[in-house]
C-alpha cells in the first residue's frame, strides 16, 4: 500500500475541469504522439535535443502509459515524454517492439523524422 500511495503522489494529473476528446481537432492537437521502433524514436528525440538543447526526461512507470506518460505529463508540463507502454496499451495500442514519444504541439512543430 505504501508503494501505491508513493506512485500516486508522484503522478501528474490533469485538472478535473479539463476533458480530452481524442481526434476532435486534428488541425490543432494539443499533443502529438509518435509510435515507432526504438531507433526511430531515438532519432526524433535527438532532433528535438539538437533544436532545443533540452533533454527529454524519462518518467516511465509501466503503469498508465497512454493516460499519464503520453498525455497528462506532456500536457501539464509542456515537455515531451517517452513511454514503453503499460500492460493495457502494449496489448491494444503499441505494436511489438514499439515505444512512443509525445510532444506538445508547439515543441513538435519543427521536428521531422529523416527518411
Amino acid at each position: 500500500m505504501r508503494e501505491a500511495k508513493l506512485y500516486l503522489k508522484n503522478t501528474v494529473a490533469i485538472d478535473r475541469k479539463v476533458a480530452f476528446l481524442l481526434g476532435r481537432d486534428l488541425e490543432n492537437p494539443d499533443l502529438i504522439v509518435y509510435f515507432g521502433d526504438p531507433d526511430e524514436v531515438m532519432r526524433l528525440i535527438r532532433r528535438y535535443v539538437s533544436l532545443t538543447g533540452e533533454r527529454v526526461a524519462c518518467r516511465v512507470s509501466g503503469i498508465g502509459a497512454m493516460c499519464g506518460e503520453l498525455c497528462a505529463y506532456p500536457y501539464m508540463t509542456n515537455k515531451p515524454s517517452l513511454s514503453v507502454g503499460c500492460e493495457g496499451s502494449r496489448s491494444r495500442v503499441f505494436r511489438k517492439n514499439e515505444i512512443a514519444v509525445s510532444f506538445p504541439r508547439d515543441k513538435a512543430s519543427s521536428i521531422e523524422l529523416d527518411d
